[in-house]
């Protein structure tokens, strides 16, 4: 983090070719909902942002010898990622969503099995398809993977469209975000959505961890801003402005939430919340047991409860009960 702060720039790996989250533009400059997080989170930490155009797979596969300090490119956190990446709170969630050619008559998700299905190289939607782990949360995972596809990996699943726009017939089918899909519709490509999502990604900045640089300390401080660009619903303005109203900051049912409905106001939505709009419920199961929900993501909400504990509670009382350890896995 020092070494950010004494170059002054914050280097950043994105994809030119994944609107609306980041798109390359003829003029040599970015545009997107990830360049905008990308943009204010360097904003925040006092440093300008560099963005940086390395290829997918070479991302998500760590030991990027500090050719760039953090992507910030819709990655999915995941377990397989995680082994060489370390990564911040969730800034936003998406849909996987299959998409075919409109004229293809593929209308359902039962009549993918058997087709060729163009994905992007080393995605979650690749592993997905090929019945590999996807490293997600099984709860995540909504619809079981189609029968006896062929995999059709391009560099990027932005080019799945294009491909078909394009005339290809090696494919009719794609899988990608939800947010892809709706931009290839609102383009011009002649594509529709097939079934409902299949599964959600949460999506993260990322560091690596063989970084010569402090990525763990780069990692909380980029963590602390996004939370707080959550509180303070930067990120859901950012949100409604790339994808057409729709705000993927907070998760219902399952499901990046939608937009509110004509007449219903945000004030309304966000009525019932409190602890800076993110606390909804909250209920005491035992006496060492409480239960909360939460009105917009905050990963790092249980570990601000157990910090509030420890304020309460001396050190030798939380050793007498067993207390301590991994906040995730033993909170």
């Amino acid at each position: 983090m020092a070494q950010i702060m004494a170059n002054g720039t914050i280097r950043v790996s994105t994809d030119p070719n994944y609107a609306p989250q980041s798109l390359l533009k003829p003029d040599g400059t970015f545009e997107g909902f990830d360049i905008d997080v990308a943009t204010e989170i360097a904003k925040r930490l006092g440093v300008e942002v560099e963005f940086v155009t390395p290829e997918w797979d070479i991302i998500t596969a760590g030991n990027w010898g500090d050719q760039w300090d953090m992507s910030v490119g819709s990655m999915t956190i995941t377990k397989q990622r995680q082994e060489v990446l370390l990564f911040s709170s969730p800034y936003y969630f998406t849909p996987a969503q299959f998409a075919a050619a409109a004229d293809s008559g593929i209308d359902s998700i039962e009549a993918i099995a058997g087709q060729a299905v163009c994905v992007g190289t080393s995605t979650t939607y690749e592993a997905y398809l090929k019945g590999e782990d996807v490293g997600i949360p099984d709860s995540d995972i909504k619809v079981p993977p189609p029968a006896d596809v062929t995999v059709v990996p391009l560099s990027t699943d932005a080019e799945c469209a294009q491909s078909i726009q394009a005339g290809r017939e090696e494919f009719q089918v794609f899988l990608t975000s939800g947010t892809v899909v709706d931009q290839a519709i609102a383009s011009g490509i002649e594509v529709v959505k097939v079934g409902e999502p299949v599964f959600v990604e949460n999506l993260a900045a990322a560091f690596d961890k063989n970084s010569s640089l402090d990525a763990t300390s780069l990692q909380a401080k980029v963590s602390e801003v996004i939370d707080a660009m959550h509180a303070d619903g930067t990120l859901s303005e950012l949100s409604k402005k790339w994808f057409d109203g729709a705000d993927l900051t907070v998760i219902s049912g399952g499901e990046a939430a939608a937009a509110p409905a004509e007449g219903e106001s945000e004030a309304a939505v966000e009525a019932e919340c409190e602890y800076g709009g993110v606390l909804k419920t909250i209920e005491a199961v035992d006496d060492l047991t409480v239960k909360f929900s939460l009105c917009r993501p905050d990963v790092a909400f249980p570990s601000k409860v157990a910090f509030s504990a420890f304020q309460i509670h001396p050190s030798e009382y939380l050793e007498s009960t067993g207390g301590g350890g991994d906040l995730i896995e033993k909170p």
